[in-house]
């Protein structure tokens, strides 16, 4: 999994509450739009999204839960997938 993510995906960790001022203060369209999608999509306190380069929510989990490692690398495979 950790190949997977390093070689097709960019990972960070951001407070939801910073969201909203890093897409205001940006001047990239890019970041704007993944930033208001991110915090539009936001369901738990501790969220593992997968969205795509346009911003787009593909799924996402709570950290509070276990996810199925197969199931997350199916998740990660099609994300890819959608990209190419």
């Amino acid at each position: 999994m950790i190949e997977k993510l390093r070689a097709d995906f960019v990972s960070a960790w951001v407070l939801a509450k910073h969201l909203p001022a890093i897409a205001a203060a940006t001047g990239d369209e890019l970041v704007r739009d993944v930033a208001r999608a991110a915090h539009e999509s936001y369901l738990y306190p501790v969220d593992s999204q997968v969205l795509t380069s346009a911003g787009e929510l593909v799924d996402q989990v709570s950290a509070n839960d276990h996810p199925d490692v197969a199931r997350y690398l199916r998740l990660l495979e099609e994300a890819a997938q959608r990209e190419r």
